[in-house]
């Protein structure tokens, strides 16, 4: 049964390949380079370089992997140090953007913007911000997007990674992650709307002379889809693929994870591991959509109403928690470059007791 059910999941994996999604990218900076004012951009959707414009005596700093844009000073009289990307935005329904981020300068009390200059929209800390960040203007509801955590802190002793993932086509919300984690989630009532009529910059806002970025910039992203958790948590760790839960509910009662590393290609060890009710017989779905079905689990048990199913039922499969509560499900992974940006959407059902689980979405890479 076990090898039957492991040549089914390989099969559907290597089948899966045609779902792998097309970048829709648009800015990347790696900052590799570390000198001159060129910084090449690595996404296919923007323009080919963005280019440095400065203040301040040396650019470029140590980056978390190599190098990165060193932040520049807010106080009077303020230095700047950003990038022109020489993209204009235009924004609809779903957008995401990332960083890594380390305090270069004390930001004190003064606004803190890490791009703009292409309007009202602007990412800030510090302000109406407080610790946190504000993400404003971006043409949806609720106009503010925030994070619930402060991040000067952290930032302060080493890098932090952020995402603001704004997904209007599926999940109706916008959703913060720090450091490959949800920090905070927004149901949002209309999706991204915004064209600019300029350049957008990394590290400044309101031109050249003030509102500077204090922070350290890295790996910087800018997409015009809603990344995955599994792809956020894979930036956040610096590696290939990563995998992180969804669709989070404390009706559910089961909570869905992963053993044995991320769901890279070759990791044959990969499996999906579930902790529920004790020695109970439960089912496992494993999707390449989101959205595509969705409805409230109650329909098939009052005990689980307030979960959220939203994963298609592309490969359903069958296992059993232990003694403890603790079920596995194995996923080998292929060792097929093809499979590279797969997202599979998975989540559980527990028959006894009826308890659904989270959703949780692994990125092959």
């Amino acid at each position: 049964m076990r090898k039957l059910m492991l040549s089914a999941i390989a099969t559907v994996a290597f089948a899966a390949s045609s779902y792998a999604q097309t970048s829709t990218d648009i800015l990347y900076y790696r900052f590799l380079t570390g000198s001159g004012t060129n910084v090449i951009n690595f996404a296919p959707g923007g323009p080919k370089n963005g280019t440095i414009v400065s203040t301040v005596t040396n650019p470029w700093t140590t980056g978390i992997s190599n190098n990165a844009l060193r932040g520049a000073s807010n106080q009077t009289p303020v230095t700047a140090n950003a990038v022109d990307t020489g993209w204009m935005p235009q924004l609809k329904d779903d957008f995401t953007v990332a960083w890594f981020m380390q305090q270069e300068t004390a930001p004190g009390t003064t606004l803190s913007y890490l791009f703009s200059e292409v309007g009202s929209f602007r990412c800030f800390t510090n302000g109406v911000a407080g610790k946190g960040l504000y993400l404003r203007a971006w043409g949806g509801t609720p106009a503010d997007i925030t994070t619930a955590t402060d991040i000067q802190t952290p930032a302060l002793t080493g890098w932090v990674h952020i995402a603001f993932v704004v997904d209007w086509t599926k999940s109706k919300t916008a959703t913060i992650y720090i450091n490959g984690k949800v920090d905070k989630v927004t149901p949002i009532t209309a999706g991204a709307n915004f064209t600019g009529t300029t350049n957008m910059f990394v590290g400044r806002h309101l031109g050249a002379t003030s509102s500077t970025w204090t922070y350290n910039t890295d790996e910087f992203r800018f997409s015009n889809r809603a990344a995955s958790p599994g792809e956020v948590a894979a930036w956040a760790a610096m590696t290939p693929a990563g995998d992180g839960a969804y669709n989070e509910a404390a009706a559910c009662g089961a909570t869905l994870g992963s053993n044995n590393g991320p769901p890279s290609i070759g990791n044959a060890t990969y499996q999906f591991a579930l902790k529920g009710s004790a020695s109970s017989p439960f089912a496992l779905s494993v999707g390449f959509q989101r959205g595509l079905i969705a409805f409230d689990l109650g329909v098939l048990n009052s005990a689980m109403t307030g979960c959220q199913w939203d994963s298609s039922l592309d490969l359903v499969l069958g296992s059993a928690t232990d003694a403890s509560g603790n079920g596995t499900v194995p996923l080998p992974i292929p060792n097929d470059t093809s499979l590279a940006g797969l997202n599979l959407w998975s989540q559980s059902v527990v028959l006894v007791n009826w308890q659904g689980s989270n959703g949780f979405n692994s990125y092959i890479n």
